[in-house]
């Protein structure tokens, strides 16, 4: 409380008879009748109450909402000055939002709160969270974390079957490079844990995508494809070249052909989600 400056810590008339004062109001629109000689400093006005017609001359900002906070928070992010926030700042301020929406209660949606809340209250969680975020993705893509879980729970712990036409598929996501993969584990052995996979789950062709993040925040894709049916895995690198929407490019490691096809994505928005399409479209037509 101690680093809060209060009104009647400032001599605002000094400021105002010299023409210093440069008033913004938030969460009210009219000036306390004990102010009325600041009113022509009022510049600015930020406020969801009824709207009191003063200050016709002032940028104003008055509409519906629950809370102020929300207001004053989303103007912040507007304008992308929202690097002066701190997960302190943001916790403070969620406070009011809270108690003003009581605690987003759905049925006073429209009546006491609006999306201008929920917006606010987003972006705040945004930075709020950021350490938590940053923490969790770490320990999500940690390679040696990864690495150390062993060939087969890497391909288990993020894993979908897909069936189109003429073909079941299953794809692994994995936090780690196939480089790393394969170095550690050897080409045969992963080999070995493809086809028992494929066995047991009854598939015809099996991809692994990678999600790399470097510490530079950047991140890249790769996408393996293995298919123990070699005359279709060519048709089906061929066609997955040719139909791919994301910039990409076909990568060779030494020593390793055959039943297997790698790719580089240079889109690093790529996922299973959106390759999936791609092949669903090319067994449609083989």
């Amino acid at each position: 409380m101690n680093s809060l400056v209060y009104i009647d810590d400032l001599d605002l008339n000094h400021c105002s008879k010299n023409n210093l004062l440069n008033l913004a109001l938030i969460d009210h629109n009219k000036l306390d009748f004990s102010q009325q000689a600041w009113d022509n400093s009022v510049t600015f006005v930020v406020d969801h109450h009824v709207d009191l017609k003063a200050y016709p001359n002032a940028n104003k900002i008055v509409e519906f909402c629950g809370s102020a906070c929300s207001m004053a928070m989303n103007l912040i992010f507007k304008d992308n000055l929202h690097s002066s926030l701190t997960k302190e700042i943001c916790q403070f301020l969620s406070a009011a939002i809270l108690l003003d929406t009581e605690n987003f209660k759905p049925a006073l949606k429209g009546t006491k709160w609006s999306q201008i809340d929920e917006d606010a209250f987003l972006q705040i969680n945004r930075v709020a969270f950021y350490e938590y975020y940053n923490e969790l993705v770490n320990k999500k893509t940690d390679r040696k974390a990864n690495i150390d879980l062993g060939l087969d729970l890497i391909l288990k712990k993020d894993y979908k079957n897909y069936q189109w036409k003429n073909c079941v598929a299953g794809i692994s996501v994995c936090f780690n490079s196939l480089h790393d993969i394969m170095q550690q584990f050897g080409v045969e052995a992963l080999k070995a844990q493809l086809k028992e996979r494929m066995q047991l789950n009854s598939l015809n062709i099996y991809c692994i995508i990678t999600q790399i993040y470097l510490k530079t925040g950047e991140a890249f894709r790769e996408i393996m494809i293995f298919d123990p049916e070699y005359e279709r895995l060519q048709k089906v690198s061929e066609l997955f070249e040719k139909k791919s929407p994301y910039s990409l490019q076909k990568k060779k490691f030494t020593g390793l052909k055959g039943n297997f096809t790698f790719f580089y994505f240079k889109d690093e928005s790529v996922s299973r989600k959106k390759v999936e399409p791609i092949f669903k479209d090319i067994f449609e037509g083989l």
